[in-house]
């Protein structure tokens, strides 16, 4: 001053960051029917104010979780300084669905070899093939004995979502077919047809006298003699049978 008196002074300025806060929420893949907690391991945090997670909103969320879908949640949160931050991340709702078993019921005959895993797979929409994680929960199948019998399978997903179904299996018996024609005796001269009275039925495709074929037939009606007719018939298992009846032709 005027006096020469002389007086220094020293202050502090304090230079601080601008930065806008940062949130901190990551994308997440949710089963269908779950609960979702929007705010689950969602924080935010700012150089200057610390923790300011309390200061989040939500500013868009779309998500269903009853549906199968992607979808969009918006975060935003403001500093003291006035710096906004917005955020979006993905939720993406995924199908909780039970496996399924494709397969169908199985024909066998008496004696024939049966694998149950054989013709039977399993699947899942998250999972995929699930065709080697299939469990038989029980069978009486008799591959000796002809019946019908079940087996019961199982298949889990790894969301433990488990699918049971049983199998039939017609285990049938092997039996030739039975050709029915009997001997007949007659005066020369009557009318003589090889087919009247015959008949053929199978145990598991019934009557089938139609597929009867002759095979052989010398008899001659007018004449008095000896004769033989001979019947053939083939199942559906391919089983053929053979009959021949006498014909005896009188004077």
């Amino acid at each position: 001053d005027s006096d020469g008196n002389t007086t220094t002074k020293t202050i502090t300025v304090t230079v601080t960051s601008n930065d806008a806060p940062v949130i901190v929420a990551s994308d997440q893949t949710i089963k269908k029917g779950k609960a979702f907690d929007v705010m689950a391991g969602v924080s935010a945090s700012d150089l200057e104010d610390g923790d300011v997670t309390g200061g989040i909103t939500v500013t868009a969320n779309d998500v269903d979780t009853n549906t199968v879908g992607t979808y969009h949640v918006t975060y935003s949160v403001t500093d003291s300084d006035g710096n906004t931050t917005t955020k979006t991340i993905t939720v993406t709702i995924t199908s909780n669905d039970a496996p399924t078993f494709t397969t169908s019921d199985v024909y066998l005959k008496v004696g024939d070899k049966f694998n149950p895993y054989a013709g039977i797979t399993a699947s899942d929409t998250e999972d995929g093939d699930l065709t080697d994680r299939i469990d038989i929960e029980s069978s009486d199948v008799d591959m000796t004995q002809p019946g019908t019998y079940a087996v019961e399978y199982s298949v889990t997903d790894s969301d433990n979502n488990t699918t049971k179904i049983t199998r039939h299996v017609y285990v049938r018996t092997n039996d030739k077919p039975v050709i029915h024609a009997s001997d007949q005796t007659f005066k020369a001269g009557a009318s003589f047809d090889p087919m009247a009275g015959m008949s053929a039925s199978d145990t598991e495709d019934g009557d089938i006298t139609a597929n009867v074929t002759i095979t052989a037939n010398d008899v001659d009606a007018n004449q008095a003699g000896t004769y033989h007719v001979t019947y053939s018939v083939t199942d559906s298992d391919d089983n053929t049978t053979t009959k021949t009846i006498t014909i005896t032709v009188l004077t």
